[in-house]
């Protein structure tokens, strides 16, 4: 399955296309912050997909950065008197990359997601390239 076709094939970008409005949120760390990824990797499904609804969210450890998210969610062919189908999907970060230029930071990150729900046939890598600008009313990012 090629990442982007079905929903939440790419966890960071559930719904390829849409352009819901989001807010994320970082924590203090000894570089400055880091985005919190407990409370956002469940925002970012849910505001990109209003249908799926988070169930779990809980951090591996692996070492390598990975999180473990189980969500609710109708499939393709749901219908209204079926229960939601629950999967769990783990994204691990591979490596990223960062740049700031005046008030923008460019960042790309390389993730591996795997669905348990599809066995072998549910990893994929892919790479997540974003741009934060900090204006007079904050920080505004895309993706």
């Amino acid at each position: 399955q090629v990442p982007g076709v079905a929903m939440g094939s790419i966890l960071r970008l559930p719904n390829v296309g849409a352009e819901p409005s989001l807010t994320w949120n970082f924590v203090a760390d000894a570089d400055g912050a880091k985005a919190d990824w407990a409370k956002n990797l469940p925002a970012t499904l849910e505001g990109f997909w209003p249908d799926a609804t988070t169930q779990r969210m809980e951090r591996s450890d692996d070492g390598h950065g990975t999180w473990a998210l189980t969500y609710a969610s109708p499939t393709a062919l749901f219908r209204k008197d079926e229960p939601l189908t629950e999967r769990t999907v783990m994204s691990q970060w591979l490596g990223a990359d960062l740049w700031q230029q005046e008030n923008q930071c460019y960042s790309v990150e390389w993730i591996r997601q795997t669905d348990l729900l599809q066995g072998q046939d549910g990893v994929a890598d892919y790479k997540v390239l974003m741009t934060l600008t900090k204006g007079e009313k904050g920080i505004s990012g895309r993706m």
